[in-house]
């Protein structure tokens, strides 16, 4: 679905057609393994992450991939399953695409030890593309072309560029139910606002064991999401549905 003439939702994907650029973001590969001792969770999860970047990167035929954060799921740590599976990914992007793009996330701060295997690998705090920003968005960053790479906590402290007019985060694993009483359904969704005068999106998980944060009931986790009851929001299902402002639903 295009949402405009420079972004396309595509499932659970952003295209940039013209920059020839897919993002993706909140993979949470090693998640089964992290809760295997609470859960009986079957190690699938990542055979399905796989096949649907396959399926998307031989349809596009990008030229970059971009990972908003939250490739990887332990805090602090590498799981074996993480370890593994990040690297097989990694591997695979490198054949198909001619730049990679990791965006750390709250989950990624030791991801450094992974990608230090894979070569020419670009790991940044943020991304600007023409005048688009991709950050995680669990902290504010700075938006001014003219500043270095760092990430600020405090809105106060933000810069704007002009040259910027979209910003693409994830993190929220934005989510809403559908219909009445105990037929309500959750789905992913991509949510599309405002943010300090600049156009917000907020992208779904790629991660599938759950949706995600039903907005319609949950209150939402990123400083970029102070009130969102203006935001559209576009349901990813078998095709990307238009439902109009969150505050309805």
């Amino acid at each position: 679905m295009k949402l405009n003439e420079d972004i396309e939702f595509i499932e659970k994907a952003i295209f940039l057609p013209k920059y020839k650029t897919i993002i993706i973001a909140d993979l949470h590969i090693g998640y089964e393994e992290a809760v295997s001792n609470m859960f009986n969770i079957p190690l699938k999860e990542f055979d399905k992450i796989f096949e649907e970047i396959k399926l998307i990167t031989k349809k596009l035929k990008p030229e970059r991939i971009i990972i908003n954060g939250d490739i990887k799921h332990e805090f602090g740590k590498i799981n074996k399953e993480e370890w593994n599976r990040v690297l097989e990914l990694l591997e695979f992007l490198k054949e198909e695409v001619k730049e990679i793009v990791i965006i750390e996330g709250n989950h990624d701060k030791v991801l450094k030890k992974i990608i230090r295997k894979v070569k020419e690998i670009k790991f940044e705090n943020k991304y600007i593309i023409g005048n688009i920003l991709i950050a995680h968005g669990d902290k504010i960053v700075s938006i001014d072309k003219t500043q270095e790479n760092r990430g600020f906590s405090r809105p106060r402290k933000q810069k704007f560029s002009r040259e910027i007019k979209t910003i693409i985060i994830g993190h929220e694993h934005p989510a809403v139910s559908i219909g009445n009483g105990i037929d309500k359904e959750k789905f992913k969704c991509f949510l599309v606002g405002n943010f300090k005068g600049k156009e917000l999106i907020v992208m779904p998980s790629f991660f599938s064991i759950n949706e995600g944060t039903d907005l319609t009931r949950e209150k939402t986790i990123s400083p970029f999401l102070k009130n969102i009851s203006n935001f559209d929001v576009y349901v990813v299902e078998d095709k990307i549905y238009h439902l109009g402002k969150i505050k309805n639903l």
